[in-house]
């Protein structure tokens, strides 16, 4: 038997999808207008890249990138993705720290 799932449950799953690395991908390309997907979506384009160069950092710079930077990106990732992730099931709109107020400044059509 099929449940109907309303449309909002939905959404959220979409949006969930916008925290999990590269994943971002699925809600900006495969869903229209939406608001809740997209205020979700420009936080995890951001995270993305934050992520991305944390890491690049942590590669580049010798001894204390292995060290102190590797072991930093992984928590801050994990600690922004969960916080995300809640927001969404929560059903908030809620900027992320660190990186809410440049998700704002990207635009989506």
């Amino acid at each position: 038997m099929v449940e109907n799932i309303p449309l909002k449950k939905i959404d959220h799953s979409l949006a969930v999808l916008s925290y999990f690395w590269a994943l971002v991908l699925v809600p900006l390309l495969f869903w229209g207008k939406d608001d809740f997907i997209h205020f979700h979506a420009r936080q995890g384009v951001v995270l993305f890249l934050f992520e991305s160069i944390l890491m690049i950092l942590a590669v580049a710079i010798p001894v204390v990138g292995p060290l102190m930077i590797f072991p930093l990106a992984i928590v801050v990732s994990i600690v922004l993705s969960l916080l995300g992730i809640i927001n969404v099931l929560g059903g908030h709109k809620e900027k992320l720290p660190l990186i809410g107020r440049w998700a704002e400044k990207i635009k989506l059509n």
